[in-house]
């Protein structure tokens, strides 16, 4: 599968393309990593799959390195202290947002 155009124009540039911010265990586990997996080659920041950078200072680099900040809404999402960090900081940072809801629970 290849990268929409239009994702690729946004996010494309090298480590950090996109940073995806969720709130675990509110059912879009599965979708974040299907987008992990399936925008290779753009580098998608995702807490899983980032071993020793999964802490509040990893998020935040992580956030101001992204070229797109991909905020998957969920019930939850705006419970989570490290949403609201990494939302706070993608938007002191002018980061570009892509804003989905996730309305699977």
């Amino acid at each position: 599968m290849s990268v929409p155009a239009r994702v690729q124009a946004v996010a494309s540039g090298g480590s950090g393309d996109i940073f995806a911010s969720y709130k675990q265990s509110d059912g879009g586990d599965a979708l974040l990593m299907n987008m992990y997996h399936s925008l290779k080659p753009l580098d998608v920041w995702l807490d899983k799959m980032r071993g020793e950078e999964r802490s509040e200072a990893g998020m935040v680099a992580g956030v101001k390195a992204c070229r797109l900040f991909c905020a998957v809404i969920s019930p939850a999402y705006f419970q989570s202290a490290f949403c609201l960090l990494e939302m706070r900081t993608a938007l002191q940072q002018e980061k570009k947002i892509a804003v989905c809801y996730n309305g699977s629970k």
